[in-house]
């Protein structure tokens, strides 16, 4: 199964290249290049990693990693231009990200860190620590594809609802 990866980066040209190395790697891609819309990108689709960057417009980046942390354990990629101190990683990583990269982003390291942060996700998924669906006689509820059913009948909900 192909893996999908949201970038949330404001700089066009870094996402393009991002996103045109990762489907070289047969991922699926999805690019946001403000906080906002990359919220509403994660909620609707669901990836299985997140890139995401710093320094967003509309919504910075340390927001999007809380509010998507609210509803998720998908692994995070922090990135940023910044010269930043041991301080602001740690914020980071409090705030809810996995890695923390600085920019310019080298691509061996890259890749590596995002391979480990899905093989961890998927590790702690296979050990059963993550609950990812209910089922009763009456009641469906799958939270990766974020699909309901009740009584046999899927109910189509918008991510608010769900």
């Amino acid at each position: 199964m192909t893996q999908r990866v949201l970038i949330i980066e404001d700089d066009k040209e870094l996402a393009r290249l991002l996103q045109i190395d990762l489907k070289r790697h047969n991922f699926d891609v999805l690019v946001s290049h403000n906080g906002m819309e990359g919220l509403r990108i994660f909620q609707e689709n669901l990836p299985d990693l997140v890139v995401l960057d710093v320094a967003l417009p509309l919504m910075d980046g340390l927001t999007v990693c809380e509010r998507i942390r609210e509803i998720s354990n998908v692994p995070i990629l922090m990135m940023t231009a910044h010269a930043i101190s041991e301080h602001d990683i740690a914020e980071g990583l409090n705030r809810g990200a996995d890695e923390y990269m600085i920019k310019p982003l080298g691509k061996i390291e890259f890749h590596a860190r995002i391979k480990a942060l899905l093989r961890r996700a998927r590790l702690q998924e296979d050990s059963g620590q993550v609950i990812t669906s209910y089922e009763d006689d009456y009641l469906s509820i799958d939270l990766k594809s974020r699909r309901v059913s009740v009584g046999g009948e899927e109910i189509r909900l918008t991510p608010t609802e769900f």
